[in-house]
């Protein structure tokens, strides 16, 4: 008697697929807050403990990892909203992520 096919362990799908939404979400936010920071730059703002638009300083022009969370979910939120639009527009076509690049890139430095 032949033993019984053994089914392939691992994590389901929907794990995957979220894992991988959540990397793509975080990317996002980072990059979100990089051209932030590199927009303000360009207008002479650096780092210090409070925002001060005389003294052009503000506490969240350092990098995104040392930000604080609240700030770093407020990056989060609109890399999703960003996403979803995307998807929305695209409305199930394969996600280019050159355009979403592009798309992010355009909302990050409106003025």
């Amino acid at each position: 008697m032949a033993a019984p096919a053994s089914k392939k362990e691992g994590p389901p799908q929907n794990d995957n697929k979220n894992d991988k939404k959540s990397q793509l979400i975080e990317d996002i936010a980072r990059a979100l807050h990089d051209a932030w920071v590199d927009s303000r730059g360009r207008f002479g703002f650096k780092y210090g403990p409070e925002k001060d638009y005389v003294k052009k300083t503000h506490p969240h022009m350092k990098p995104f990892n040392e930000c604080e969370k609240e700030n770093n979910d407020k990056d989060r939120a609109l890399a999703k909203w960003l996403i979803e639009s995307y998807l929305s527009q695209q409305k199930g076509k394969q996600i280019n992520q050159q355009e979403l690049a592009v798309q992010v890139h355009v909302a990050t430095t409106m003025p």
